[in-house]
């Protein structure tokens, strides 16, 4: 990808100087977007943007809690640090160049201004400081990828994953030649073992991520013929997906159970019961919920009761399938998946048993041990608290996460319903 639209773009639309609010403790770069290339060329440092509008809450938990990591403002240190508020006009033309589509979006650029690296979504000061350090490495950024693949340009993994990173940034013109010359070396059955379930697997996944569908489907007809007794994890994955596509279709997650009930494969496991998760909390139990509330509109509220039954029976489902993916959790969806299974357990209190709210307490503190300086974390940890009845120790949560998120209405709420019950 050219830096040259990136320099094109700031000299014939000058982004100027912004007048940038408290954004945790990083060193925000105070010049316009020109002066920033200026002196990144010049001191030859790299650059650091963080894309980010006031409405977003996932921009403004970085700034409260990843931006304010004194490891992450140390890891960042040798960049020039600009914050891009995309609400404003001038901004359009460097969030088109760089493909900006969804927010907080942190872009790094190399010092000539050409884009080395790109995250996406909220991440936590654990992982920021885990992709910092990747991108020093430069593993796995634009830069890297190509210097593997000038090395290697067999090299079938890094090309897929450098057709993802040219996606990130837009560039799908340039991702398609990349993803045609992975189809030419999938034909000649080069880049990866042909006669390994696992390395087979390996490029189905990635494959998959770059939505190139039919030549993932190709994989698993492979991995099918190579082990047809399914003694291998990679074809136990291909039995488990076939299974997740028939457990979507008919909305029954009973044959994924039983494929769930003798696996051992720590990551099978966290993607099956992920999905069954998914099934009854984010389907099954909302369209559950929505009968409901039409029904009762309707004034039939013994058919609104019924429906309601159902989804609470969904909802119970999501929860005990949360709890069997809990343990072979990616680091990466770890806090993701902690603060839904805290939040849904305290939404459920009342039909949980003590085993679940412990359960959540346990969840809650592995947040807590992830960074304790998260407002989220605090709420959650009060929540599971709140659980157990243990109400002075949740307002005691609540309190630390207000002095990280001063006036945060949903936690104030909290603290007022939590008042006053010993």
């Amino acid at each position: 990808m050219s830096f040259l639209p990136i320099l094109l773009a700031a000299l014939a639309s000058p982004i100027t100087a912004q007048d940038t609010p408290a954004k945790g403790k990083l060193p925000w770069f105070e010049g316009s977007f020109e002066e920033l290339l200026a002196e990144a060329d010049q001191s030859e440092r790299g650059v650091f943007i963080d894309f980010w509008a006031p409405w977003c809450e996932p921009c403004n938990h970085l700034d409260r809690v990843t931006f304010s990591d004194e490891g992450v403002v140390t890891a960042l240190a040798p960049y020039l640090c600009f914050s891009q508020n995309t609400d404003e006009r001038d901004a359009v033309p460097l969030t088109n160049a760089l493909g900006i589509r969804s927010l907080p979006a942190l872009v790094f650029l190399q010092p000539d201004g050409s884009p080395r690296d790109i995250l996406l979504g909220f991440q936590s000061p654990p992982r920021m400081r885990e992709e910092l350090a990747r991108i020093a490495r430069d593993e796995g950024t634009l830069p890297g990828l190509r210097a593997a693949l000038a090395a290697d340009e067999d090299d079938i993994i890094a090309r897929l994953d450098l057709v993802l990173k040219l996606r990130s940034f837009g560039e799908f013109s340039d991702s398609g030649v990349q993803l045609d010359r992975v189809r030419e070396r999938i034909e000649r059955e080069v880049g990866f073992d042909p006669t390994s379930t696992r390395s087979r697997w390996e490029l189905a996944l990635k494959l998959r991520a770059v939505e190139a569908l039919d030549l993932f489907e190709a994989q698993k007809r492979a991995i099918r013929v190579l082990d047809p007794e399914g003694r291998t994890a990679a074809s136990r994955a291909v039995v488990l997906e076939d299974a997740l596509d028939r457990m979507r279709a008919r909305l029954d997650d009973s044959e994924v159970r039983e494929l769930l009930a003798e696996e051992t494969d720590g990551e099978l496991l966290f993607r099956g019961w992920y999905w069954v998760r998914s099934l009854h909390r984010s389907h099954l139990a909302k369209q559950a919920g929505i009968e409901a509330d039409f029904e009762r509109g309707e004034g039939r509220d013994k058919t609104a009761l019924a429906a309601e039954r159902r989804r609470d029976e969904h909802l119970d489902r999501a929860r005990h399938a949360q709890r069997l993916a809990w343990p072979s959790c990616p680091a990466a969806l770890r806090r993701e998946l902690g603060l839904e299974i805290v939040g849904d357990l305290f939404a459920a209190r009342e039909r949980s048993d003590e085993a679940e709210r412990i359960f959540a307490l346990e969840v809650a503190r592995t947040l807590i041990a992830l960074t304790e300086a998260d407002s989220d974390h605090q709420d959650a940890l009060a929540c599971a608290l709140f659980g157990l009845g243990r109400e002075a120790e949740a307002r005691a949560a609540l309190q630390r996460g207000l002095e990280l998120a001063p006036g945060d209405s949903a936690l104030l709420a909290r603290l007022e319903s939590f008042s006053g019950r010993e």
